[in-house]
């Protein structure tokens, strides 16, 4: 199928020499985060055209914050709650000692930030091991060359399983467009 970018748009508004073009399944309302949004700034043969995580049709954005998806974003906070699982397991202290150990569901949830696309996780524990979406230390596995992180989501939750009395520093990057801003975390569990 082809696309005609110059009208085959579902959503378009301008404001003087920015211009706004929507993208999205029909009958996507303008507030769901299902939104491939491309700007164009200029007139005549110099523009500038952008799209939203500077990928044609990554459908990520929310139209409702259409400007705020080519800015900066802020940064989020974040709402930890904790459980116990029921699970335990022992853990070898000795030759011939061990002790056991439950394991702690930590739900976290960040606030949603304006014009952000995707969220990159990072959980480290206090030794800075990271942990994979598996809840797995990553001592010497390398994802995206030197990009490591736990889990990335356009979502604003996530489930972790750890162990008790451990300190998790939990690291919360929002990205778009124009950039990205981080807050980080650091609980005991």
């Amino acid at each position: 199928m082809i696309i005609n970018l110059e009208q085959d748009f579902i959503r378009y508004e301008s404001t003087g020499a920015t211009a706004y073009y929507g993208y999205a399944d029909p009958g996507t309302q303008t507030g769901q985060k299902e939104w491939s949004i491309r700007q164009v700034v200029g007139t005549g043969p110099s523009l500038d055209v952008k799209w939203n995580m500077n990928t044609y049709f990554v459908q990520t954005a929310i139209w409702d914050n259409k400007e705020l998806h080519f800015t900066s974003p802020a940064t989020a906070s974040i709402n930890i709650t904790q459980s116990t699982s029921p699970n335990s397991y022992l853990i070898p202290t000795g030759p011939t000692t061990s002790m056991s150990v439950n394991d702690v569901v930590l739900g976290l949830t960040w606030s949603e930030v304006a014009g952000v696309d995707r969220y990159k996780l990072s959980i480290k524990d206090h030794q800075g091991v990271l942990y994979n979406e598996l809840n797995i230390p990553m001592v010497s596995y390398h994802r995206r060359g030197s990009d490591r992180f736990t889990f990335e989501t356009k979502e604003t939750s996530y489930t972790f399983k750890g162990r008790t009395s451990m300190t998790y520093s939990i690291t919360i990057t929002s990205i778009n467009q124009a950039g990205q801003s981080s807050t980080t975390l650091n609980y005991l569990t």
